[in-house]
């Protein structure tokens, strides 16, 4: 019998088949027998439906999750613009204000395919082409000791302040004009945070610390939320320090609370990271997932959902602001891969379409069966 990890992973699921029903060893006998049971379960299924006599009033659905096929999408995509979805619909009553389709989920449903075509694009550009950090030579960290030498001049000279200053004060200043590189003074402030956090004797273990930073991996709620909130995100940072664990750490701090913060939009400037955050996160999840993964990327989708349909009549300003908060970092602007179009998807549409389109979950995106 084949090894059950060669088998193809199934899209939805995210898991291999139970059983390799293909392999030249399997006796014949099981599969006659399994296909019999096959046939006399469609049977049965369709006797029993056919006996139903459905309601002419109810809209009915257009393709099943679990339905992988091009065609029956683009039927459906094709389907949102019609009358039917005019009509009123039987939607649940957390959502009884919805008694008509809203144009705002026909354009939905017509915009999400080129967005997810625009996601695929920005996926495979980033993974061939992002730039990755990969340390600093001589050079760069003489630049960065002497900004960090001047950026001490204006401490106060006592504490830690003062020692460091010590340690650097024999660091050339002997850089040319051409060099002198100007260096954010809120990465200059968490350089020295760090350094302040560390026993330093001499020169050499500032050094280390400053060549060890790219690599450092927070730990816990709260220092995961100063860090995002203070670093752009980028190829890089993924690469060097979001491993598989840290990712779904990440996308359950997401679920739970980051993705609340970003629709209500109470600290914009907060808002707009999370949103970087939540897009680079996208773009850096495995194609294959397990059952688990694809069950928690399930929450976070189905977190979307409830917040474009609760927008649909929301008069909050804030909320409407966040709708339409740029989540480009400058990494993809440089990279040419800012989506440029007026039908551009905010990052709470983006997610709920890449997870019902690329990780199959397409029921969450069939808006009459909420």
């Amino acid at each position: 019998m084949s090894d059950k990890s060669s088998q193809r992973i199934d899209p939805v699921f995210g898991q291999s088949r139970a059983f390799a029903l293909n392999d030249p060893l399997v006796n014949p006998d099981i599969l006659k027998y399994l296909e019999g049971v096959k046939e006399e379960a469609i049977r049965s299924t369709f006797e029993t439906y056919s006996e139903k006599k459905p309601r002419n009033d109810e809209v009915k659905h257009i393709a099943s999750m679990y339905d992988d096929d091009g065609d029956s999408y683009n039927s459906e995509v094709k389907y949102a613009g019609t009358e039917v979805y005019k009509q009123e619909l039987r939607f649940p009553e957390r959502h009884s204000y919805l008694t008509k389709y809203p144009e705002s989920l026909i354009k939905f449903q017509r915009n999400m395919p080129k967005w997810v075509k625009w996601f695929k694009r920005c996926k495979i550009e980033l993974r061939d082409t992002g730039y990755v950090f990969e340390g600093y030579d001589n050079s760069t960290m003489e630049l960065i000791l002497y900004h960090l030498q001047e950026y001490l001049n204006i401490k106060r000279k006592k504490g830690f302040p003062l020692h460091l200053f010590n340690i650097l004060k024999d660091v050339t200043n002997d850089v040319e004009e051409k060099d002198k590189m100007t260096i954010d003074s809120e990465w200059l402030e968490t350089i020295f945070n760090v350094l302040k956090s560390r026993r330093l004797k001499g020169i050499a273990d500032v050094i280390a610390v400053i060549s060890e930073m790219h690599s450092f991996t927070p730990m816990g709620f709260k220092q995961w939320y100063a860090y995002i909130i203070k670093n752009e995100p980028s190829h890089s940072i993924f690469v060097n320090i979001i491993n598989n664990r840290n990712m779904w750490i990440l996308l359950q701090y997401m679920t739970k609370t980051w993705v609340k913060t970003i629709n209500l939009n109470k600290k914009p400037t907060e808002s707009k990271r999370l949103s970087q955050w939540l897009i680079y996160m996208l773009l850096h999840l495995p194609e294959h997932l397990t059952a688990e993964y694809i069950s928690e990327l399930r929450s976070l989708a189905k977190k979307c959902r409830d917040i474009i349909l609760t927008n649909i009549t929301d008069t909050n300003e804030a909320t409407k602001e966040s709708n339409v908060l740029p989540y480009y970092t400058q990494e993809l602007i440089d990279m040419g891969l800012a989506f440029g179009d007026d039908g551009t998807p905010t990052i709470i549409e983006l997610t709920l379409s890449v997870v019902s389109e690329i990780y199959g979950q397409r029921d969450l995106t069939n808006w009459e069966n909420m």
